[in-house]
């Protein structure tokens, strides 16, 4: 990086709030458990801010597994009401942890898990944390270093649906016999970061963009914010002071940590995990075993940058395209894809849904900033969304009740992702 005094010095503020529930909850997974028992690690809502000349934008991860449309707008009118950053500038994301309260019924008969007094009560809470996070933020805004690092933390993220001889895809919670495999499919263990400092000294925030669900957790019945959470507490202990790691989830539709689970079939396949006396403990131990392994490698990685000014401009843009959705489905087919620009060398891509990880490495390799965060679950939920050539190797994310649009979907993405891009660079 080397500095431009011609152009503005780009600020930056972090902030985050809290966003645990109080008690016993309605789970993401209450279709096969019922409420929660206890919490094993917070959950919060990380804001970043970031500031060129007149201009500012907000970024918001929140520990959930998902943000339906309707709410996301909600918060981003909320949050731009709240700081006067335009809602078009302000990206409301969720990390997809499973072991979070439930943000969405998968169908009417589903539907009954929300209708409840708690949950109705947190849904503020949340609501109300996001927005002060991102307040914080904003009036936290500073003279900023910069410093961008790539990690290695293999092990965790692990392809779902390898392919077998004929082509078909099997789902690796089947545990197939390795010999059956004749492609393990993609995988991708790097860890994107960003190191930012105060102008005076000490380390305020380490962002990080990693493509693996966080779903480890999925069948415990307990309040976590899974390996992301811990990777986070791990900076923060680290760090200290106002430190405020934000995590953002990469693009995981067909990416998760069960290949590298230590743990018997039982502890996490439904539903012999709901049964009485299976080993779900097991799966607390390798959430922090991950988030250690991912945390620790941050961390290794951010010592070593050296941060120095950012010039630039912060600019922001979205790319709506309508997507072809599959028979039966009804669902509003628009799709928003959002980009933030953080001076020349960072880019933020926002993606409603859950896109396979092929789609991010398509727009990583052909974005013309040097550090682009491609953020999955970003203001809505659109559903999975596939490559065109998984849709004939079938499999879980290409068929299920999550799968709103047919082939062609994942494409679109990638087409609309560099075509935002390309209005902020």
């Amino acid at each position: 990086m080397s500095p431009q005094p011609s152009l503005p010095e780009i600020q930056a503020g972090f902030a985050r709030i809290e966003i645990t529930p109080e008690g016993p909850i309605t789970l993401n997974e209450s279709h096969w458990c019922g409420l929660s028992r206890g919490v094993h690690s917070p959950l919060y809502a990380r804001a970043a801010a970031f500031r060129s000349g007149g201009r500012a934008a907000v970024l918001v991860s929140c520990d959930v597994i998902a943000l339906l449309r309707d709410r996301a707008g909600e918060f981003r009118q909320a949050i731009a009401g709240a700081t006067g950053v335009p809602p078009e500038a302000v990206l409301v994301a969720a990390t997809q942890n499973h072991a979070s309260p439930k943000t969405m019924p998968e169908d009417d008969k589903d539907r009954r898990w929300t209708e409840n007094t708690a949950l109705q009560t947190w849904f503020e809470r949340w609501k109300a944390g996001t927005i002060e996070a991102a307040r914080d933020a904003v009036r936290g805004l500073a003279p900023a270093r910069f410093a961008f690092g790539l990690g290695n933390a293999p092990g965790i993220a692990g392809n779902r649906r390898p392919l077998r001889g004929d082509g078909r895809a099997v789902m690796t919670w089947y545990r197939p016999d390795a010999d059956s495999i004749a492609d393990p499919g993609v995988e991708d263990p790097s860890v994107r970061l960003v190191r930012v400092d105060a102008a005076e000294g000490g380390v305020r925030s380490i962002l990080m963009n990693f493509a693996c669900h966080p779903n480890v957790l999925w069948t415990t019945e307990v309040i976590a914010s899974d390996f992301p959470g811990r990777a986070c507490a791990i900076l923060e202990s680290a760090f200290g002071g106002r430190a405020v790691p934000v995590y953002f989830t990469g693009c995981c539709g067909n990416i998760d940590p069960f290949k590298y689970m230590r743990v018997p079939k039982n502890a996490y396949v439904a539903p012999e995990a709901f049964q009485p006396g299976s080993p779900v403990h097991l799966c607390l131990h390798e959430s922090d075993r991950f988030g250690n392994m991912l945390g620790g490698e941050a961390l290794r990685v951010a010592e070593g940058l050296d941060p120095a000014p950012l010039h630039g401009p912060v600019r922001w843009a979205s790319v709506r395209f309508h997507g072809t959705l599959r028979e039966g489905m009804k669902f509003d087919t628009e799709v928003e894809i959002q980009a933030m620009a953080v001076g020349h060398h960072l880019a933020f891509v926002g993606i409603p849904g859950e896109p396979f990880l092929e789609i991010e490495l398509a727009i990583r390799s052909l974005s013309s900033f040097p550090t682009t965060f491609v953020c999955g679950q970003a203001n809505g939920y659109s559903g999975y969304m596939p490559t065109r050539a998984a849709y004939a190797q079938g499999g879980y994310e290409t068929g299920n009740s999550w799968t709103l649009f047919g082939p062609g979907i994942g494409e679109q993405v990638v087409e609309a992702s560099l075509a935002a891009l390309q209005a902020v660079h």
